[in-house]
């Protein structure tokens, strides 16, 4: 019993520590057999019965411990943010960009649940889910005739609203995600979603069909920690004879956000992210469904002599390896 480490260094060489498969009945005799053994092996010392106690106790504890240990080692991200960003399960590196909402509000039978958001500087993932009463299958159109979004401040943004791939379009459950990017820094500010009106659009009636009418909103505080990390840049940039100063470069996990002087944004494209083992992530939009582009939706966005242009990453990037961005024909190296 001097040395618990002892024992825990023995376990490690005989591979116990296995996070993906779980302990059976024989490796748990294993670990209380060895700690018996290092007891029984001092036979110059005389054992307390205090002393045999505390032992078990320390094996028992061991036993739980690794046999919760893949739980403590998993991310807090909902499935969908794993899938939707190829995200580890393993990886807990943004478990802090996370809130974990689950707020539901019901109208006219149907029920709406905000489930989780991933969140930076100034974009933001929300899962939504749709419950329909009994009886009424959602068609795999279906969506909300009309959605706002509301920081409660002077705000520009903008959004897409996409329908998750559900292989059942049978039952009276959806869930959808919003993709969301904002001029102003969300973290730590409320959101208010408002939506009107469950429907679809028929190809054969050429309008918007009403399955449930009604009006859904929810509000929330946006407490979650920042993951961008922004670089100074003061780089002049020439497209289309529009000339722009690129004043800095905030770069998340999950966006990348381009400030500029000058309010000709839409000359000014985040062609390709460059990391430093050579990887170049094309930043071209024209093609966004063979996924040949590492943005999964973007903008920009003007206010006096100021501007923006952004983008939302199709899986997540490693801040700390991005060598450069190139915007336009321009090669901006990043001080990382």
């Amino acid at each position: 019993m001097n040395k618990i480490h002892e024992i825990f260094n023995k376990k490690n060489d005989d591979n116990l520590l296995d996070k993906e498969t779980p302990l059976n009945k024989e490796e748990k005799l294993k670990i209380l057999n060895m700690t018996m053994e290092k007891i029984s092996s001092q036979e110059n010392k005389k054992i307390s019965k205090k002393k045999l106690i505390v032992s078990i106790l320390v094996a028992t504890f061991m036993i739980g411990t690794i046999a919760m240990a893949s739980e403590y080692f998993e991310s807090d991200l909902d499935n969908i943010f794993l899938n939707l960003l190829s995200i580890n399960k393993n990886d807990t590196r943004l478990d802090s960009a996370t809130v974990n909402v689950n707020k539901t509000v019901s109208n006219n039978g149907l029920d709406l649940t905000v489930r989780q958001t991933l969140g930076d500087d100034h974009a933001i993932y929300i899962i939504l889910d749709v419950i329909a009463p009994k009886g009424i299958k959602i068609p795999e159109n279906a969506y909300f005739n009309t959605t706002n979004i509301d920081l409660h401040k002077f705000n520009g943004g903008g959004w897409s609203f996409e329908d998750l791939n559900d292989c059942n379009y049978s039952d009276n459950k959806k869930s959808y995600i919003i993709d969301y990017h904002s001029q102003s820094n969300l973290t730590n500010n409320k959101i208010s979603l408002f939506f009107y009106d469950f429907g679809y659009y028929s190809e054969k009636d050429k309008k918007f069909i009403n399955l449930i009418k009604g009006k859904w909103n929810l509000s929330w505080d946006l407490k979650y920690n920042n993951t961008s990390k922004t670089f100074k840049v003061n780089h002049f940039v020439k497209e289309n004879n529009y000339k722009s100063l690129i004043t800095s470069i905030s770069v998340s996990p999950i966006s990348i956000y381009v400030n500029l002087l000058g309010d000709q944004y839409d000359n000014f494209i985040i062609t390709a992210i460059t990391m430093k083992d050579g990887t170049v992530h094309n930043g071209d939009m024209s093609n966004l469904t063979g996924r040949e582009c590492i943005f999964r939706s973007g903008g920009g966005g003007s206010s006096l002599l100021k501007s923006h242009v952004s983008g939302n990453f199709f899986k997540i990037l490693d801040v700390n390896e991005i060598e450069s961005v190139t915007i336009g024909n321009e090669i901006i190296k990043l001080n990382n």
